[in-house]
C-alpha cells in the first residue's frame, strides 16, 4: 500500500451524506484521517516526509487513526514527532464484532468533521469580534 494514494486523506475535504450538506474546506489548518494495512513497513522519518508533503506546508490542527498495529501506530508516532496533536480511536471488536473497522472509520470521519467545524466556526467567531 502507498501511504501516498490511499493511508492519509484531508477529511476536512470529505462529505458524508447526512452530516453536513456540502464539504467542510478549512483555509489555515488540516484535519488529517490516516490509516492502513498492518504490514507497513516504512520507517518513521519517511511517513514524517510523506505526512508534511501531503499537507502541503499547511499547518495540521489534528491527525486521527485507528491504533491499529501497522500503519495507523507508525503514523501517529510519525506525526506526534512532527508536533502534531493526534488522537487515536481503537475499534470496538468486542461490542461490533467484524463491524467493527467500518464503523471506527466511520467515526474517525465524523470526529475529523466536528474538528473541521469547529476549526471553521472558531474562525469565523474571530473574524466577527473584529469587524471583518
Amino acid at each position: 500500500m502507498s501511504l501516498s494514494s490511499a493511508a492519509v486523506a484531508p477529511a476536512a475535504a470529505l462529505a458524508l451524506p447526512g452530516l453536513l450538506s456540502r464539504p467542510v474546506q478549512l483555509h489555515r489548518s488540516l484535519v488529517i484521517v490516516a490509516g492502513g494495512g498492518r504490514d507497513l513497513a516504512w520507517p518513521v522519518e519517511r511517513i514524517a516526509s510523506a505526512l508534511l508533503q501531503r499537507s502541503g506546508g499547511r499547518a495540521v490542527h489534528l491527525l486521527l487513526h485507528g491504533g491499529a498495529r501497522g500503519a495507523d501506530q507508525v503514523i501517529g508516532r510519525a506525526a506526534h514527532q512532527l508536533g502534531w496533536r493526534v488522537q487515536s480511536l481503537a475499534a470496538e471488536w468486542r461490542r461490533f464484532g467484524r463491524c467493527a473497522g467500518p464503523i471506527r472509520n466511520r467515526q474517525l470521519l465524523e470526529q475529523a468533521l466536528i474538528e473541521a467545524q469547529a476549526r471553521i466556526t472558531s474562525s469565523q467567531s474571530v473574524l466577527s469580534a473584529h469587524g471583518l
